[in-house]
């Protein structure tokens, strides 16, 4: 993250370098979360590698966005995200969001709806199953 003061109307911009991977056959991400401050949102910008955006809303509803270099992808509030790297080289991504939003990492205890493995030498994505 570059230096910013916090404070409201203020927007921190970094950069995550997600190195490639998997652990068993799942592939290498982030710690995804929604952010303390729900109706808060962020934007990512792809700036190298090969890897999907997970996006889940409060009610489990999950999707995936493909991340490659020059995409843009709009997080909305009240909508948890994480980064997974699918490819072969380091994915990496441009994060700008405002410094007053915090991170919630406790609503996600159970996991996403959805897990992103390697099956045949392929991306395959697997829904899971609560309960």
């Amino acid at each position: 993250m570059l230096d910013t003061p916090a404070g409201e109307g203020e927007l921190w911009t970094g950069v995550t370098h997600l190195n490639p991977g998997k652990v068993g056959n799942e592939f290498f991400m982030t710690r995804g979360h929604f952010h303390a401050r729900r109706e808060q949102g962020e934007v990512y910008f792809g700036l190298s590698g090969q890897g999907l955006l997970l996006l889940q809303d409060e009610h489990g509803k999950a999707r995936l966005e493909t991340v490659g270099a020059g995409s843009v992808h709009i997080i909305p509030g009240f909508t948890a995200h994480r980064l997974i790297n699918t490819g072969s080289d380091i994915l990496s991504a441009l994060a700008v969001l405002p410094t007053i939003v915090g991170h919630d990492y406790a609503a996600l205890q159970g996991g996403f709806a959805l897990r992103v493995l390697e099956e045949n030498q392929q991306v395959c994505v697997r829904e899971v199953k609560n309960g």
